[in-house]
């Protein structure tokens, strides 16, 4: 019993705890809340929305005088006395400004020096040494490698067809070697052949010689003497079908005593030319002995007459043969030659070929001979660019030393003048404008002085517009300006804005004022048309502000949890499209992504991004929500 109360009182304590708890969390839930709606800024917002946007197209310039004329200072000159200031009439030649005498001539001479220098400069320039290159060693180098290329190319030819190229030159070798070696032996045999023949003439030649340098003495009683045989191919001279007729030795009948010494040279001479002729009678195989003379012969005609004409009726034939068989012979000794000189050019083409590298070294040896031709290319033009690079540069030296000479003759002549000057005058009558030098100030050349502006002069100022505002807008048009002291404004010239050509125009307007004063630098503003258009994104003017960032609006972002909504802002660059004061059109890249936006329109305090906020309550509830 005592344990079920113990139980029991615990449940109950936990029970209450539980609800303490909950009662404590939403006492802090409360009180956290109200102090948070405390601390964070209250802000209105509302959506930018599509609408129609009434505005004018108005725009703000300066006044130009357009007669104005500018007087720049003088480096480093001191104003010693200000004669005249601003908006005092002078006349022209009047003294607005008296200079203090120069002191410090340095930078004149440092520029006459300079000129000296450069004078000089220019002269050894001139003098310089200007031998153009005919650039022979790049060129020879050029043409050098490309022989060189071109034997690798043929190498690598003859090398791709060596196989072919020493069978081709076997085969022709074979050919031309079976010429040779059948042509050898025909040519000795006519070699012999021709030599035979002409020994035999030259031994006729002699018989005749002999005969016509001896006497012939006949004798009796040679006739009943043993003559010998004729010798082998000698006719017998009773046998009167003989073609030819046998010489006996006239030696042997110029005297008895050397009868038989002369006969039997005589016989072996004979023997030894009928050996070779080609007339000898085709039965006789061997010289007959010689036989007795008949016991009474019956005289004959004088043997010199009958040798002599048998003698020449043979040489006449031996001549014949010889034309013939030395035909044949030259014939066969032209065709050996040929046979020999292309065994000789074959033996040639299979040791060059034997000789040649592999397929592969010889494309090596190619792309070797490529790159060197390559080389030698670039090699050759690169002397020929900086050559003409070397050309050029001497050429703008020149020319530079001939323009820094002109710029430090005209510095000198312009600083003696301001040195020399000691007075600055009005250039033409009218106001003094823009004075703003004092005594003791050091002017500075290319600044404005003072300007003069004529007493009759015509002003303007151009504007910027828009491109779509102002189509409408002509040359001759009149435009409308709240400046009180503006007459006039007519426009002169229209054009594309150099800055913006697509979007925006400069208008230049002429403009007259009410009481014939105006001064260059006032501001004017000007309108030229009111437009009615529709915008996507319409806002209260309130909602855009601008830093040095840019143009930008405050959207809000809402985020829903257990303990309710909260808000938060976050900036949007955006730009203006256009406004009347109260609205403005503005377009941005974040403004579409999320369909309606709420868009701060105005807030208690400065807001920054990302800040949490309260939108202000329209329906009775003074806390807002957060």
């Amino acid at each position: 019993m005592k344990k079920h109360e113990e139980k029991k009182n615990n449940r109950r304590w936990v029970v209450r705890a539980m609800v303490s708890f909950v009662v404590v969390l939403a006492v802090l839930t409360f009180f956290s809340n109200t102090i948070m709606n405390l601390t964070i800024p209250l802000v209105v917002a509302t959506t930018a929305t599509r609408g129609n946007l009434s505005y004018t197209n108005n725009a703000t310039a300066q006044i130009v005088a357009d007669g104005e004329v500018k007087v720049n200072g003088i480096q480093d000159r001191v104003v010693e006395e200000v004669v005249h200031t601003n908006y005092d009439l002078v006349e022209e030649g009047e003294v607005i400004l008296r200079l203090a005498p120069v002191e410090n001539t340095d930078e004149l001479t440092n520029l006459e020096n300079d000129l000296l220098t450069a004078q000089r400069n220019l002269e050894y320039a001139y003098r310089a040494p200007n031998h153009p290159s005919t650039f022979y060693t790049e060129q020879q180098a050029v043409r050098t490698a490309e022989n060189a290329l071109a034997e690798a190319q043929a190498t690598l030819s003859s090398a791709a067809n060596s196989s072919d190229t020493v069978a081709a030159a076997q085969q022709v070798l074979n050919t031309n070697q079976a010429a040779v070696n059948a042509l050898t032996p025909q040519i000795a045999a006519a070699t012999v052949t021709v030599e035979t023949i002409n020994a035999q003439i030259a031994l006729d030649e002699s018989r005749l010689n002999m005969i016509d340098q001896g006497q012939t003495v006949y004798v009796q009683n040679s006739m009943n003497a043993a003559r010998p045989a004729p010798l082998k191919g000698d006719p017998d001279p009773n046998d009167p079908n003989a073609t030819t007729t046998t010489t006996t030795d006239t030696s042997a009948t110029t005297t008895t005593d050397t009868s038989a010494t002369t006969t039997s040279s005589d016989t072996s001479a004979t023997s030894s030319s009928e050996e070779t002729t080609t007339s000898t009678s085709a039965t006789e195989t061997a010289a007959p002995t010689a036989t007795p003379a008949p016991a009474t012969p019956t005289p004959g005609p004088a043997p010199s007459t009958m040798d002599r004409a048998a003698i020449e009726s043979e040489l006449a034939q031996l001549r014949g043969q010889l034309a013939t068989e030395q035909a044949r012979l030259d014939s066969l000794t032209a065709q050996l030659a040929a046979s020999q000189a292309a065994v000789t050019a074959a033996q040639e083409i299979i040791t060059t070929a034997q000789g040649l590298p592999s397929t592969y070294a010889a494309q090596d040896a190619v792309a070797d001979a490529q790159a060197q031709l390559q080389d030698a290319q670039i090699s050759l033009s690169d002397a020929q660019i900086n050559a003409a690079i070397t050309a050029d540069k001497a050429n703008d030296q020149i020319e530079d030393y001939i323009r820094q000479i002109a710029i430090l003759e005209d510095k000198i002549a312009k600083k003696r003048e301001q040195l020399m000057t000691t007075e600055i005058v009005a250039p033409c009558a009218g106001y003094v404008f823009n004075l703003s030098a004092a005594q003791g100030d050091k002017l500075v050349d290319n600044d404005l002085a003072f300007s003069i502006i004529p007493e009759v002069t015509t002003y303007s100022a151009t504007f910027t517009f828009r491109t779509d505002s102002v189509s409408g807008l002509n040359v001759g048009d009149t435009l409308t300006s709240n400046n009180y002291f503006v007459q006039s404004v007519v426009v002169t010239n229209i054009k594309p804005d150099p800055n913006s050509p697509r979007d925006n125009r400069l208008v230049k307007c002429s403009i007259t004022s009410t009481d014939g004063t105006m001064w260059p630098g006032e501001s004017i503003t000007v309108t030229a048309d009111r437009s009615n258009q529709t915008f996507d994104h319409v806002i209260a003017a309130s909602a855009v502000s601008e830093d040095n960032t840019g143009t930008y609006v405050y959207v809000v972002d809402k985020t829903s949890g257990p303990l309710g909504d909260r808000y938060v802002v976050r900036r949007i660059s955006v730009s203006v499209q256009e406004g009347n004061g109260s609205l403005v059109a503005i377009s941005g890249q974040g403004l579409d992504d999320q369909g309606d936006l709420m868009i701060v329109t105005r807030s208690e305090e400065p807001l920054h991004n990302g800040d949490r906020v309260r939108l202000e309550d329209y329906s009775g509830n003074s806390n807002g929500q957060s």
